[in-house]
């Protein structure tokens, strides 16, 4: 979450020193441009995106008429600057949107990645632990998939994983959430579980439609999954 705001701060300490060193700086031109960090670093949602976008031109418009009643008239490049303002709050927005998804989501199969599982596993578990309901962990290996990449080739392999991704997705529907663990391995989060039969279901159900050849450039392909399960509170606190 660091990097877009990190990236919004390089370009406006840049551009600063820019404007500064060509001499045509104004407090104001500075405040637009560092108000753009906020925008990159607050809005997370359209709606907030909108709303903070609707207030720094508020601001900005209070600037222009404050100029005017000074000055009777308003600079055309002053104009101007709003519709870059908002140009570069869409690409901040969009850059920190893309930024955000490459931290927290594998690339080859869309889905949560580790780092991001462990994130929501863990606020999963607070949130059980505060209302005292029950959860689910379940980890499910590959077994030869290191044999898969070496003799078909790591693109064989790759589409093997996006297979085993879609599979698990219509196993699981919106019951929990998937993310990719490992080179190999999956996570599954089952937060609305109601008893240990719930997991030890969906499980079998897993193996069950991994079972199945995945047909891969003309091929079909079968490979064995393993599936530990853990369960809270009862395996651990």
């Amino acid at each position: 979450n660091w990097f877009p705001g990190a990236l919004a701060l390089g370009d406006t300490a840049m551009t600063t020193a820019m404007i500064y060193l060509s001499g045509n700086g104004t407090s104001d031109l500075y405040l637009t441009y560092f108000v753009i960090i906020l925008i990159v670093t607050m809005p997370r949602t359209p709606r907030q995106m909108f709303l903070w976008l609707s207030v720094v031109c508020l601001i900005y418009g209070m600037l222009l008429y404050q100029e005017f009643r000074q000055s009777g008239v308003i600079l055309e490049h002053h104009l101007l600057r709003i519709p870059l303002l908002l140009v570069m709050a869409l690409f901040y927005s969009r850059t920190a949107e893309s930024a955000r998804k490459l931290a927290a989501y594998d690339s080859l199969t869309g889905l949560p990645n580790r780092h991001q599982f462990l994130r929501i596993a863990t606020q999963a578990l607070a949130a059980a632990r505060r209302d005292k309901r029950n959860l689910a962990l379940l980890l499910l290996n590959l077994d030869g998939f290191k044999l898969i990449n070496d003799t078909l080739g790591h693109a064989t392999g790759d589409q093997l994983l996006k297979g085993v991704a879609t599979r698990l997705t219509e196993c699981v529907q919106r019951s929990g959430t998937i993310a990719r663990h490992g080179a190999d391995e999956f996570a599954v989060l089952l937060e609305e579980m109601l008893s240990s039969e719930h997991a030890s279901y969906l499980a079998k159900m897993i193996l069950s439609t991994m079972a199945a050849p995945f047909l891969l450039d003309g091929r079909e392909i079968f490979v064995t999954a393993r599936i530990g399960v853990a369960l809270y509170p009862q395996d651990a606190d």
